[in-house]
Parts: structure tokens; C-alpha cells; sequence
């Protein structure tokens, strides 16, 4: 599929030049698909591809490999901050590894492509761990989501979905500090809401004034903001529904 595509020599560093060049590579860019042009920015997604074409960059298995490691530290992550979160570290083990196992979850691992999905939920989970595990402790509201937010960085710039999920830092922050004032948790949503800005702005950088990517066969982003809230608000049923 898409390996073929993605995988090559432009992933090629021999210097500065070549760290740019990957940087203002637009990632669609390298795919087999006439619809998209210009829409995804994920230069941290093409630099990790580009640190296993420098290991081996003829053996596949190095970039397999990679994934399954990147796919075991999403599920780190998620198991830290549920445990965080809960105080129930058993029970969020049972939960990271239900989680694990989710029959959803192979495809992102199993073909090379799949890393931005594995980046950007790795850095994303512990984005979230940061903000319930070091947040409460710091004293200044507007350093609270500080290590949380340079965390989150890396998953904004592995894939675009990090962006609509960076709000639900502070509402993390507050379910774990409920002495958190509600003008205390808007001053620790401030980093999170300038490094949202300031990937918004590399990314009109490189790409210009293209609109958020919209999956095909829902075109335009408003069309599919409202086809993922629908998406995800059937999935509560579906949980609870009988087998």
C-alpha cells in the first residue's frame, strides 16, 4: 500500500539541508492519491522513518520493528495514565491491555504508513499522563500543562488528529486535581492553546492556506468534524450493547 510510497530515498539525510527539506516535505505529498494534495504536514511522522532508513534502509523489518516498540510504549502510556487517573492500577492494566488487543489496532502496526497513527498516540497518551502525574504538583496555574504540552508537541506533528484532542488536557487536569479552580485550569490551558497556535503557523508555513485534511468520502472540514462526533457518539451503544 502506501509503504511503497513513503519508504525511499528521500528519506535520505546528509546533512542541514536535508533535515529542511524532510521538515517542508508535505507528507501527502509521497502518496498514490489524485484527491490529496498538500494537507498533511507530519514532519516528526517522516524524521522517525528517516532515522530507520539510516539504520538499514533495505531491511524492512527495522521499520516493523520500530512500530511494534512505538505501539508498546502508546500502550505504556495509556496504562500510566489511567492508573494516574484512577488510582486503580489493576484495573487499568486490564483496561490498557483490552486496549492492546483491540482488533481496530493492527492495521496502524502492521504497515509502515501506520506510524503516524502509533507517533502521534504515543506522545498524545503521554501528553495526558504528564498533565494528571506532574500537574497537580506545580504551583503556578501557568505552568501546570507546561510538561504536558511539550509532549503534545510531537504528537501534532506526527498526525493532525493530536490538535482536536489537546482541549481535553485541562479537563484532565481538573477530573485529577478537583481543588483546580476553573480560572486556574483556563491559565493552564494556555501553553496548550499556543502550541496548538504554533503548529497551526509552521504548518501554514510550509503548506499555505490549505484547509485541515478531510477523508475521502466525506470532503470538507466541516462535513467531517460533524461525521466524527457522529462516529464516536454511536460508540457508547455499541459498547454496551449485547454480543
Amino acid at each position: 500500500w502506501d509503504d511503497h510510497y513513503t519508504v525511499g530515498r528521500h528519506l535520505a539525510v546528509h546533512g542541514w539541508g536535508d533535515i529542511v527539506r524532510i521538515w517542508k516535505l508535505p507528507f501527502d505529498s509521497l502518496l498514490n492519491d489524485e484527491v490529496l494534495k498538500r494537507t498533511y504536514f507530519r514532519p516528526a511522522t517522516l524524521y522517525s522513518l528517516a532515522i530507520d532508513w539510516a539504520r538499514s534502509p533495505q531491511d524492512a523489518g527495522v521499520f516493523h520493528a520500530t512500530n511494534v516498540l512505538l505501539y508498546a510504549g502508546t500502550c505504556l502510556f495509556l496504562w500510566l495514565f489511567a492508573a494516574e487517573l484512577s488510582g486503580r492500577p489493576v484495573a487499568a492494566a486490564a483496561g490498557a491491555v483490552i486496549y492492546a488487543l483491540h482488533p481496530a489496532h493492527p492495521e496502524s502496526v502492521a504497515f509502515i504508513s501506520g506510524r503516524t497513527d502509533l507517533l502521534s498516540g504515543m506522545f498524545l497518551f503521554a501528553a495526558f499522563w504528564a498533565a494528571v502525574r506532574w500537574g497537580p504538583g506545580i504551583r503556578s496555574p501557568w505552568g501546570k500543562l507546561v510538561p504536558a504540552t511539550l509532549l503534545l508537541l510531537p504528537s501534532l506533528y506526527a498526525k493532525e488528529i493530536g490538535l482536536f484532542a489537546a482541549p481535553l488536557l485541562p479537563l484532565a487536569l481538573w477530573v485529577r486535581d478537583r481543588r483546580t479552580t476553573l480560572p486556574e485550569v483556563a491559565r493552564a490551558a494556555v501553553p496548550v492553546a499556543g502550541a496548538g497556535l504554533f503548529y497551526l503557523a509552521t504548518r501554514f508555513a510550509v503548506l499555505g492556506p490549505h484547509p485541515l485534511p478531510a477523508i475521502s468520502p466525506v470532503e470538507g472540514t466541516v462535513p467531517q468534524l460533524l461525521t466524527s462526533v457522529a462516529v464516536v457518539a454511536t460508540r457508547p451503544p455499541m459498547a454496551s450493547a449485547p454480543t
